[in-house]
């Protein structure tokens, strides 16, 4: 029985390699070391921090938004593929084929740990983790990632010395490859435990006569098994690798060099991984230890992932992004856009039109002390509106709005792997409780204050909320309607087209934080200017989602047509 799992995976070059996916308790063991690492960042950020104020803790809730969202994106897209805590582990996050993480990839299974936590702790993601032979929680399953162990190439050689022996019958390549492979972890298990495990190769083992213990007779063999022609292979194994061992060991240093942002040769390195792979490829085919083949393994797949390595997004497609792709993305995902906006607009309206009946109505479903909390940020009387009464200033409210309102966000996509249901949840409880806010405003005679504060930056925040609850209901789709593709395929091909809505999301909701820290809050500011404004960008969000990035028409045509006129 296989004590691993290891999940092949096929380069370009038509080679296959090994990856050999992390268990839960490494992964585990990984969080912990970067939760700590995130804390002890902000536990620093908050002594600097204290006494200067609300920019400060304005800053200080920003550190905790980008830490808990971006911290392991950041770092995935490093050179290493790995966050510190992975790093210490040994681990690091690849693609289902073995190819560094993409950007889309790496945001895509970070955003989704939202779901994977639920309904506490992890425990989605454990589950999924413990049942899956790959070891994929669902933000992997959804990203198309692994996360593997990242073993280093051991270029020397893994065999202890030991005298050849002659086994005295003949071994099936079977036999070889598990006496040689017992061989390779003689260093990592005490004495008396593999001289138990070589005493069961039994019969394999020669009997020398001078009372020669297990370990001796096993090693002997060992070493005999790699110095001989496997069925009449060309060289023998250990031949094999001293002829090849200089070009693996320059390989590994260019590999590292590239690792670490050092200069290197590009062109030789690709050179020695081509070489490589065939080397590789050769000792699959010719059937040589497994220490031998793990190793190539390994080299190749560091390199693999240098050689692939995407490059960084520059200006230009930050530019094709959002002129383009962004909303034609919104255009060509349209109807789950517009499911999106009637489960969010349906409960709104009803429940802000019965609020503004029922002054009580919102107390009884929200709470008399939410309710309370409302007509003190909303009353004639406040400094500046919407701000909760224990914010210091403008930036403080910007720190929590990026970290509230972006965190709604990524919850409403991130919810909607569970077929759906939960990003329906989340926007149907925004829509009702923005509603019965609005409701309640109205019954309470504080109209004015309210919707003069949130006409601005709602064209942002709502429309934003509206496609992420769009971009869930894509995944959710997808994995209770795959049609003709598997569905965990019909997922990962939903959740790469997601993204690109959730990637606009975000910008969205960063332009209504920093509008309604800045403009709506502001008492100075006439009613009538705000509406203004608001309507203006209402105008501009509808304007670009709708129109911007269209292809231009070709007036050809028309003017061939005037020309035969």
């Amino acid at each position: 029985m296989r004590l691993d799992a290891a999940h092949p995976s096929e380069t370009p070059e038509g080679i296959f390699i090994a990856l050999r996916p992390a268990g839960i308790m490494a992964r585990s063991l990984a969080y912990l070391v970067d939760w700590l690492i995130r804390w002890a960042i902000l536990a620093v950020l908050f002594t600097f921090a204290v006494g200067l104020g609300g920019l400060a803790q304005g800053l200080i809730l920003i550190a905790y938004f980008l830490l808990e969202w971006l911290y392991p994106v950041a770092f995935e897209m490093t050179r290493r593929g790995a966050t510190p805590g992975k790093r210490l582990m040994g681990l690091r996050v690849v693609m289902d084929t073995g190819q560094p993480v993409t950007l889309g990839a790496s945001l895509t299974r970070n955003l989704l740990r939202a779901a994977d936590f639920l309904p506490g702790f992890y425990g989605a993601g454990a589950i999924a983790i413990l049942l899956r032979r790959d070891s994929k929680r669902l933000g992997d399953m959804a990203a198309g990632t692994l996360v593997v162990f990242d073993q280093s190439a051991d270029l020397d050689g893994k065999l202890p010395d030991a005298a050849i022996l002659d086994p005295g019958r003949t071994l099936g390549l079977p036999e070889q490859a598990v006496i040689v492979a017992l061989a390779g972890r003689h260093g990592r298990l005490t004495p008396q435990r593999f001289d138990e495990l070589a005493r069961m190769a039994g019969s394999a083992l020669p009997d020398t006569g001078d009372n020669a213990s297990a370990t001796r007779r096993l090693l002997g063999v060992a070493q005999w098994a790699v110095d001989r022609h496997p069925y009449g292979a060309p060289q023998a194994p250990r031949q094999f690798e001293i002829a090849h061992a200089p070009g693996w060991a320059e390989l590994d240093t260019l590999v590292k060099a590239s690792q670490e942002g050092k200069r290197h040769d590009g062109a030789r390195l690709a050179a020695l991984y081509r070489q490589a792979c065939g080397h590789l490829a050769l000792a699959q085919s010719r059937a040589y230890p497994a220490y031998l083949v793990r190793r190539l393994e390994s080299l190749v797949q560091r390199a693999h992932t240098v050689v692939y390595r995407p490059r960084g997004a520059g200006r230009q497609a930050l530019a094709r992004f959002l002129l383009i792709d962004f909303p034609q993305a919104v255009r060509t995902h349209w109807r789950y856009v517009l499911m999106s906006a009637l489960l969010f607009s349906v409960p709104l309206l009803a429940l802000g039109v019965a609020a503004a009946l029922d002054r009580d109505l919102a107390g009884h479903i929200l709470g008399a002390s939410q309710v309370r909390e409302y007509d003190d940020m909303y009353r004639s009387g406040a400094q500046a509106l919407g701000r909760k009464r224990d914010a210091g200033d403008d930036w403080t409210m910007f720190g929590f709005y990026i970290m509230n309102n972006i965190g709604i966000g990524f919850q409403c996509f991130a919810s909607g792997i569970f077929a759906g249901v939960g990003s329906v949840f989340y926007i149907v409880y925004n829509g009702a409780s923005i509603g019965l806010i609005g409701g309640y405003m109205v019954a309470a005679g504080h109209a004015e204050n309210f919707y003069s504060f949130v006409a601005t930056h709602a064209a942002f925040e709502l429309t934003a909320i509206v496609l992420s609850g769009a971009a869930g209901l894509m995944i959710g789709h997808a994995w209770l309607a795959p049609g003709t593709l598997t569905r965990l395929e019909s997922l990962k091909r939903a959740a790469g087209q997601a993204v690109v809505l959730v990637y606009g999301v975000a910008a969205m909701l960063l332009i209504a934080a920093a509008v309604e820290a800045f403009w709506s809050s502001s008492r100075w500011i006439e009613p009538d200017v705000k509406y203004s404004v608001a309507a203006a960008c209402w105008l501009l969000v509808i304007g670009y989602l709708g129109w911007q990035g269209r292809p231009r028409r070709d007036p050809a045509p028309r003017e061939a047509a005037h020309a035969g006129d």
